[in-house]
Parts: C-alpha cells; structure tokens; sequence
C-alpha cells in the first residue's frame, strides 16, 4: 500500500492564543480500491468534538483499542490554563473518494491528498493548505457545527431540531420550512419566510401545512431568498404530489387523485381538478417506459393496480394483478409476498403501447416483507432481514454510462438483518435494525452476491435517499448528507462542486430574530467551530450600520454615526487578507472570513454588539435573538 503523509498546521487565528492546533492526515491507499481509510491527529483548544462516523468515545482514559491498521484516531488536549486536564479520543473511519477514478468530481479536502498520477511517483508528500475554506470544511467534518454562543468546554444537550425531512428541504420543529440546494442556490438550510405549521414536503415544491392545506413555493424573480407562496385551493389533506414541468398529481387521504396543468409558467404552480375513472386510491407511484415516456400507477384499497400516461390521463386497469399491498416505480408487491413489474425500457422494434403491456412476475425470489425501487435497481427485503437485488447495474461515466439489466435476482450476503433498503445513481445502501448504514457500489455489467458492503454511519435513525445526494437524521436528530455537492445539495456551507462519499454533517437550521421579528435571509446561518455567520447584507443595516463593499479591494465596511446613546462606529473587513479592523484596531476573530453562495459572511455576535446589541442563543428552538434598544 502506499502512504500518503499530509501535515496543516492552522493559523493562528483558528484557536487559542496559548495553543496550537495541528491538523496530521496519514492516508493507506489501496490502489485497487476506491475508498481511502485515512489517519487524522489533532490538537486544538476546542474541547467539543463532532466526531464523523464509526466512532467510540473515552474520556479521561486510554483510547479504545484500534482493531484494524485502517482505523483513525482524533487525540484532543485542552490548554495547559484550563482548569483541569480534559483528554478527548475517537476512533471512526472516513471515506474520501480523492483516490478515485480521474474523471470523477472529489472533495475539495481531496486536495489535502495526492493525486493518482502523483501516488504512481511518490508515497508522500507534505501539502500546506492556505485557503480558509478547506480549514472550515475539515473542522465542519471533525468537530461539527457548534451552537453561535457556545464556548470552548462547554457540554450541552439539544432536543432533535428537525421533525421531518428529505434532501433538499426540512421541517422544524415549530413548524418552519426550510430548503438548500437546487437552483435556489443555498448552499445551507434557509428559511421560506411565512410559511409555517408546515408537516411535509412533497415533489415539485409543494408543502403540506398541519391544517391540511397544500402550499406551493417558488423563489420570487430570481432573487435567493426570496419566496412566493401561493395556496392550492379544492385540495384538502394531500399525501403525496407527482410533479413534471407542465402536468403534476396529488393524492388525497380520502383516496381522490387531482390532475393539474401550469396555470403560470412564472410561479411553476399547477391548476388541478379532480381526475375521472379512479377513485379509492391508497398509494401513487411514477416511473419511465422508454420510449413510451412517464407512467402514473395507482394503487386501489381493493388491491387492485391502475395506470396512465403522465402528460394524457386516462386510467387503465392492469388486469392481470390482484392482491396488491405496494406499489414503487414499475414493481407491484402482492399480499402473498411476490413481486411484478413493468419493463422500463424497449427497442423501437418491440414496444408495445403501454395500455396492452403486461407486467411480469419477478422469479426466483423468497417472500418479501418490503421492495424498493428507483426505476432502474430493484431491492427487496424478505422476512429474515436478508437484503435482495435486480434491475440494472451501471459502467461507465458521463456519455459513456451503460445501463446492464440483471432479471434474475440475486442475495447479497454482506449485510444482515435489514430494515430498510434504498437505490441511488450508483450505489444501494441498506440501513440494519442496529440503526447501522452500510453502502454497496453497483457499478459493473453486473451485481454480485458478495458485492462488498462499507459502513457509512451508526446510530442512524432514518434517511431520505436521492440520486445523487442523500440525508441521513442520527439517533441525536443531526443530519448527515453525502455525495455530489452540486448547487449546495449537501447543506454543508460549501458551493464548489465536490463529491463526498462519506455523510458529513449539515449545517443547522438556525433562525435570526431581531426585536422579535425573524430576518429574511438569502442564504441562511453557517457556523463555523461555534461561531455564527450571516451574509453581509442581511441584519446589519437594521442595526443602524451603513454597509460598503469594495469588489476591487474586497473590503467591507461597516459604519454607525455617532448618537446621544452611542459612540460612532467603524467595521472594516477585508476578505483578501483576512483580517478585522474595529474603529482601526486589528482584532484577532476565532475563524477566517469567507463567502458562499455569492454572499460575503461576517461574524454575527462581533458585529452586532459592536453596534450595541444584544446577542442570546436559545439552543432548544435553534434560534439567534437579537435585541437592539
């Protein structure tokens, strides 16, 4: 194997005076292998740790005994002026992707490691990173996102913020919506101002309200941050939303199923009415027939199976189905466990119309308690926990990707007792009843029954599974995201493209009030080592400050004219340099500036009492108050 040596000493800026925080990276790569186990050494003054994933904690004693050479070990040691000695170990594994395939997208922390054609000539080098955002995102990996107003040392316990999730939006638990990623741009969980006691999300931007209502929302002229909210009328009690560009579904809980059209190709909302010919439906599904275009499937209370085209409804029975209990995509699962499913894909000179096509029973499968589908990889789980696959496998990148249909199922032996079980672009992970997340790649002309399966996390709770990114919620409700970081999908800060094949933490979803009244933001709160950031141009101007930025310089400036009650007051921020300037005198901050999504940030708490305001955290809502007199 060779080895990969990386040595960051941070600057003095990012910890205490008295100390020194040193970041040690050994890397054992595998050249055959696409995951890299890597070794971090640190000592910093900030004494609450986040640790990543397979992790086990001591305090005050020995670290736990290292099973395997590829474990990691993180070693933490307070300043020698704390009031007593406080020692901190954890071993856990990360997995970076910065050793893989050359035309693949990696982690910007990639660089923190040498590339392929670099291994092939040298086992180590010695790399010094210098720009700040790589030292925010290893300490938003290792240590997590600190509470604004939590120091060093301090230990506190928070009730899970989040009460509902998917990948790209959340709902707290006060009923706040919240969204990231996508063309909206966030690079971290934002607010849609407004809109409140919301319960769930649904495709296509739509949101249900806990008094049933269906909302849609829509970023207003283009401005990030700002919404438009409009109320669907006639829906009550919506369970599920299937929504294209210019046709959408809705399904209520009384089984009634609403066909809707755009009304307005500026506000992306759909004018629906009642669908003729079903009724009675318990659970709605889409999948792709190529080249026969989107297909709907309904599912009736009376077992029965029904379908129509996406953009031309009219609803035809699948005939031959009885006894079904679930639908997904294109696989039916029946009451006596078996599974059928509609091809997804025909050669021109075969297609049959989607009305006389029937579906297949899928052979040589035990009976199953479950099935998932993402139109292309089927799973299944049967009744021991034993975890099953069909479908197709995937080679190749970009034009060249290749699709391999598998028909006959196989069991893939290297997870047990699995309660859940979910497909992406190009790998399957299955979540075990010990609340443990494994992943498997699919990659290959085919899928076999010994394909390796990695710890991704423990103590996981749940997750919501996308192409391309996915969100898992841990048992102390924090949410982890991984893979491809496109538009901010992983909620991390970060807006330059990168793939992560490890759940990083996201940040938390954290309102700003002032005077009582929540702040708007384009882009919400980051927090970096305990630290809150908000982009310039959000509060501080209702604070009394009149904000100048010189793009040229990258300077920005903050003033307040003097008051009766107050002293002038002059903020200079340069964003080239680094450095902090109160009424011209340096001041060393705990983090580095930075900017994202096309937003400069600047420390909330410095700036708003140097303008005389009061900053509180109150930690259970996940809420900045701010009260200016």
């Amino acid at each position: 194997m060779n080895a990969t040596q990386t040595t960051y000493a941070a600057p003095r800026s990012g910890c205490s005076p008295r100390t020194n925080a040193k970041f040690h990276i050994k890397s054992l790569r595998q050249p055959s292998k696409r995951r890299t186990n890597v070794k971090f050494h640190i000592k910093s003054p900030a004494v609450r740790l986040f640790p990543s994933n397979e992790c086990e904690i001591s305090h005050k004693k020995p670290p736990p005994a290292v099973e395997t050479p590829n474990e990691c070990e993180i070693s933490h040691e307070t300043p020698r002026t704390a009031p007593h000695k406080h020692r901190m170990n954890v071993n856990f594994r990360i997995k970076y992707s910065a050793l893989c395939h050359s035309s693949r997208t990696f982690l910007p922390l990639a660089r923190l490691l040498t590339s392929n054609s670099e291994q092939k000539n040298r086992s180590t080098k010695e790399i010094v990173m210098k720009k700040a955002y790589a030292i925010a995102l290893l300490s938003g990996m290792l240590l997590g996102s600190l509470p604004p107003s939590v120091s060093a040392g301090a230990e506190t316990t928070s009730p899970p913020l989040v009460a509902a999730y998917g990948t790209s939006w959340l709902v707290k638990s006060d009923g706040t919506f919240w969204v990231w990623g996508g063309f909206q741009q966030q690079t971290v969980p934002t607010q849609v101002q407004g809109l409140h006691d919301a319960e769930q999300a649904f495709d296509g931007q739509y949101v249900r309200t806990k008094d049933g209502s269906l909302w849609h929302w829509a970023q207003q002229g283009g401005s990030p941050g700002s919404f438009k909210l409009e109320r669907i009328e006639g829906i009550a009690d919506p369970v599920n939303v299937i929504a294209g560009y210019n046709e959408g579904y809705v399904l209520d809980k009384e089984g009634r199923v609403y066909y809707g059209v755009r009304d307005d190709a500026s506000s992306g909302a759909f004018e629906f009415s009642l669908l003729e010919g079903i009724s009675d439906v318990e659970e709605m599904t889409v999948y792709y027939n190529y080249p026969n275009g989107s297909l709907v499937v309904f599912l009736k209370n009376d077992g029965s199976v029904w379908r129509t085209a996406f953009a031309s409804p009219s609803v035809e029975q699948a005939a031959e189905i009885q006894d079904a209990v679930r639908v997904d995509a294109e696989l039916v699962y029946l009451k006596n466990g078996s599974v059928r499913e509609w091809k997804t894909e025909y050669d021109s000179s075969d297609m049959p119309n989607w009305r006389s096509e029937l579906s297949q029973q899928v052979g040589e499968l035990p009976s199953l308690k479950s099935v998932e589908s993402n139109g292309s990889a089927n799973l299944g789980i049967d009744g021991q926990g034993r975890l099953w696959f069909w479908g197709k496998s995937v080679t190749g990148f970009s034009d060249g990707t290749e699709r391999h249909e598998q028909e006959a199922p196989v069991r893939l032996t290297g997870v047990d007792s699995v309660k859940a079980a979910y497909a992406m672009d190009r790998s399957i992970v299955a979540l075990t009843e010990e609340g443990k997340l494994y992943e498997a790649s699919i990659e290959g002309e085919t899928m076999k029954a010994d394909a390796k399966f990695v710890l991704l996390a423990k103590d996981v709770a749940g997750l919501s599974a996308g192409s391309k990114s996915s969100v898992l919620q841990k048992s102390d409700g924090s949410l982890w995201a991984w893979g491809l970081n496109k538009y901010g999908t992983l909620g991390t800060g970060e807006d330059k493209q990168f793939t992560s094949e490890a759940p990083i933490p996201m940040q938390a979803p954290i309102e700003v009030v002032l005077n009582g009244e929540s702040v708007q933001l384009n882009n919400g709160v980051v927090t970096r080592n305990g630290q809150a950031f908000v982009p310039l141009r959000s509060i501080f101007e209702r604070l009394g400050a009149k904000i100048a930025w010189d793009g040229t310089s990258k300077i920005a400036t903050l003033e307040r004219a003097a008051s009766e009650q107050n002293a002038a007051v002059s903020v200079q921020l340069n964003f080239l340099d680094g450095t902090t300037r109160l009424n011209g005198t340096t001041v060393e901050l705990p983090n580095g500036l930075f900017s994202s999504a096309g937003s400069s940030y600047l420390p909330l708490r410095f700036i708003s009492e140097s303008l005389g305001a009061k900053v509180d955290w109150i930690q259970q809502e996940g809420k900045i108050a701010i009260t200016m007199p």
